[in-house]
């Protein structure tokens, strides 16, 4: 069998469970096909070889370890990715890329695009759970919701806002904080929930944040941990990306609702060009899992089908 070479993007929940199932089908090939591959005096192919890439250590720091998975550190731009999957093609069997970028990340989202179009070859994008004012539904009877389109419209926003209770708790992460600094007294009443990494917390104290009001850690987060954060920051408003299920944003809004807070939401950014192209296919996490399973399951002994199929299920679940 020629494993397929799938180029894998993003740090997010989606595709580290995508790499997990990747790792624990090439492990099932692996266990039940060594003796056959060795009888036959042939090298032992893996179905995949995945390249997995992430922008920050930390993000690669939660990706799964396992045969056939190479994880590649920093950011790249359209015409690196298109010389990629070029080169692959020259040297590689099947050529999958799968984007599982954040639904906020719209600049790598286009650079993937671009250069799966550019050089020819398949691209299946992840799509959370909703989009848009489908969000909305997650949220629970009563939420106090306020739309907005960006980070500097809530900013603004929030600018012009008075309350009783003025703190505010930013969930939005580390990378575009600085709008939020053009809030009044924003040192004293801005809390900013990001991930633990060093970089997060030098961002952070560079625009002027305490450190005292910074909340470093890796969700999911449950509610009861919203509800605690909240009362930490004695936050009136909670500002949260449109995050779904996978991102915890029905837990955020349901903490906020049992305290009085107000949900500032940001909608997701629009990708400037969708194609409507053979080469290009958008699907649910679920669907990509399946995907997964049935092409690491061709060729293998008659077991290892159902065996794949339950890892990946199990992966999926975790």
């Amino acid at each position: 069998m020629n494993g397929m070479h799938v180029f894998l993007f993003g740090g997010t929940t989606e595709g580290r469970k995508i790499a997990e199932a990747i790792a624990e089908v090439n492990r099932e090939w692996a266990a039940h096909g060594d003796a056959s591959a060795c009888e036959a005096g042939e090298p032992l192919s893996l179905p995949f070889c995945a390249e997995v890439y992430v922008a920050t250590a930390y993000g690669a720091s939660l990706l799964p370890a396992g045969p056939g998975i190479t994880v590649h550190v920093g950011r790249l731009d359209a015409a690196e990715m298109r010389a990629l999957f070029e080169a692959a093609r020259q040297t590689s069997g099947p050529l999958l890329v799968v984007d599982a970028t954040h639904p906020y990340a719209a600049v790598v989202r286009e650079n993937i695009l671009s250069a799966c179009a550019a050089a020819g070859v398949r691209c299946i994008r992840v799509e959370r759970e909703s989009t848009g004012a489908g969000e909305a539904e997650l949220a629970p009877e009563g939420a106090a919701l306020h739309w907005v389109d960006s980070i500097e419209e809530a900013a603004a926003w929030l600018a012009a806002k008075s309350s009783h209770r003025p703190n505010i708790l930013i969930t939005t992460g580390s990378k575009e904080l600085a709008p939020y600094t053009q809030i009044q007294d924003f040192a004293a009443r801005c809390y900013v929930r990001a991930l633990p990494t060093v970089e997060a917390l030098e961002k952070c104290q560079a625009l002027g944040f305490r450190r005292e009001h910074l909340i470093l850690m890796q969700g999911p987060f449950s509610e009861e941990m919203n509800v605690a954060q909240l009362r930490y920051a004695d936050a009136g408003y909670l500002v949260t990306k449109a995050s779904g299920e996978t991102g915890g944003f029905p837990e955020k809004c349901e903490a906020a609702l049992a305290l009085g807070v107000e949900v500032v939401c940001i909608g997701r950014p629009k990708v400037v060009s969708i194609p409507d192209a053979a080469w290009y296919d958008r699907e649910k996490l679920d669907a990509v899992l399946r995907r997964i399973c049935e092409i690491g399951s061709t060729g293998t002994c008659e077991s290892s089908s159902e065996d794949a199929v339950a890892t990946c299920e199990n992966s999926r679940q975790r």
